[in-house]
């Protein structure tokens, strides 16, 4: 299966591009393996000059902190080192010094999407597109078990400061989630176990990123920070698989006939129609949320 991006993407790594792992020239980003740099430096120089260059740079990032990048110190120098990609850049990556860049997951030095985001996402399109087709069917048990969760998750909310909302939140979802995905309330029941996503196929950095601050619209506070981002347009390639006997051997692990009637409902036609269906409501909440913030 091919998915396209459709607008700028981030899935974060977890860590970040410092700016001694960077330098910025004529509106690029160039991104620096800094082990992989070091090693080269060390096979380029050798004895006391490779030494007096290496506690230079050592002194250099005591000293300037993030008032410089390691690209400014090896053009000083008129070192030469390959960066490991270079990117577009669209932000301006100094205030008072440099700010480290939010990294995009990459393997092996390549930009891909793990299988289990995607296969996230087609969880929430499941619940979604249950959730809507027992609405419109008027099944009352499980719509009325979501509607009283979400009632005593409101209730709750009126009594905690807005800090502890959002935990609130989580745990009204959590409890939804359950309630549909494995209502034994033991994840080794989830039905969606028999959903496999493959991790995407890889991509180049340099064809399939560039650094942009990202804003939250809405926000209280000013918030931007660069990011790398996946541009507009590009391909992946992914493997989702549905495994029949497992939706079987679910079956016998549950003895409520409405179950049975969920695991068969995990199809690919299920699944696009639910895709359908939440994104055309998921596109008028946030058109609606965009015209009130004048966007």
């Amino acid at each position: 299966m091919r998915i396209v991006t459709i607008s700028p993407l981030h899935i974060g790594s977890g860590s970040e591009i410092t700016p001694w792992e960077y330098g910025v020239r004529n509106k690029k980003l160039e991104v620096y393996n800094f082990e992989k740099a070091v090693a080269y430096l060390s096979q380029r120089f050798s004895g006391q000059r490779l030494k007096n260059f290496m506690l230079e740079l050592r002194n250099r990032i005591r000293d300037y902190r993030f008032k410089a990048t390691f690209g400014d110190f090896l053009r000083e120098r008129n070192v030469d080192v390959k960066p490991a990609y270079i990117v577009d850049c669209k932000t301006n990556l100094k205030d008072k010094q440099y700010k480290s860049i939010k990294e995009f997951i990459k393997t092996e030095g390549k930009v891909y999407i793990p299988g289990s985001e995607i296969k996230g996402a087609l969880r929430t399109i499941f619940i979604f597109g249950l959730v809507y087709k027992q609405m419109k069917e008027g099944n009352p048990s499980l719509i009325g078990k979501i509607k009283k969760t979400i009632e005593k998750a409101l209730s709750n909310i009126q009594e905690v400061e807005p800090k502890k909302r959002k935990r609130i939140w989580d745990d009204a979802n959590r409890k939804i989630e359950s309630l549909i995905l494995h209502p034994e309330g033991d994840a080794k029941y989830d039905i969606f176990r028999s959903v496999k996503v493959s991790d995407s196929s890889l991509r180049d950095p340099s064809e399939v990123l560039y650094v942009d601050s990202i804003e939250i619209v809405g926000s209280m506070s000013s918030f931007e920070d660069p990011h790398e981002l996946v541009k507009e347009n590009v391909s992946f390639e992914i493997r989702i698989d549905i495994s029949e006997e497992e939706k079987k051997a679910l079956k016998r692990m549950y003895t409520d006939t409405e179950v049975h009637k969920r695991i068969d409902l995990i199809n690919t036609e299920f699944l696009y129609e639910s895709s359908f269906n939440f994104y055309k409501f998921l596109l008028s909440i946030e058109k609606e949320f965009f015209e009130k913030h004048g966007r």
